[in-house]
């Protein structure tokens, strides 16, 4: 995406591999505080992570390359969907956690710093630099990329599902799929996707107008 004012390119750039180089320190250090190393996948967190990591790798190569070359046309497509898939998961991490899975946590946030700290960490910072992307891009949300966005929760479930009820192993008190609550709970968390991408949407096309 292109900077909305003349001057912020270099801003703009600098913003996006910061952003990138906090993913890759993220991924990092989840790979040294989890054993073994697929065990950070158990969260949905750190698949916002990773999504976040791919699609500020795809954005900054997209702002690197000459405009309207082939090669600049289909990673900025890709990079867009990519946005969109990164907006929409990490609104309802961010906004879930803070409001309503931080009170279950919070006793656990004093047992260990380093672990406290990156769990700070994923809720938040992805989602401070995807709004600090979108407020100087010019985003709009395709109606028919919603699809895209419900891919990761959708199977994040389906691996939630498998854990618990194959190896008992549970992520999040909530979402536990051996009583009646957890399909509400998985409804209610798909809506709140939905609502995401369409606040997304709704942003992308304000900051349209008003440019126009």
């Amino acid at each position: 995406a292109l900077p909305n004012r003349k001057g912020n390119e270099l801003i703009f750039r600098f913003i996006r591999i910061c952003a990138l180089l906090g993913q890759f320190g993220l991924v990092i250090e989840g790979l040294t505080l989890y054993f073994p190393p697929w065990r950070p996948l158990i969260f949905f967190p750190n698949w916002g992570v990773y999504i976040s990591l791919f699609a500020f790798l795809f954005m900054t190569v997209s702002s690197f390359l000459p405009d309207e070359t082939d090669n600049q046309k289909r990673i900025h497509k890709i990079s867009y969907t990519l946005f969109e898939i990164a907006w929409t998961s990490q609104c309802v991490i961010t906004i879930f956690f803070w409001l309503v899975l931080i009170w279950s946590f919070w006793p656990k946030l004093t047992i260990s710093p380093g672990l406290s700290l990156y769990i700070v960490e994923t809720h938040s910072y992805s989602m401070i630099f995807l709004c600090f992307d979108f407020c100087m891009s010019n985003m709009i949300f395709a109606t028919k990329h919603i699809f895209f966005a419900l891919i990761p929760p959708i199977l994040y479930m389906i691996e939630s599902m498998i854990l618990s009820l194959r190896f008992n192993i549970i992520a999040y008190p909530i979402l536990t799929w051996k009583d009646w609550l957890s399909p509400i709970i998985a409804v209610v968390l798909l809506a709140l996707f939905l609502l995401s991408f369409f606040l997304g949407r709704y942003i992308g096309n304000k900051k349209q107008q008003k440019e126009e």
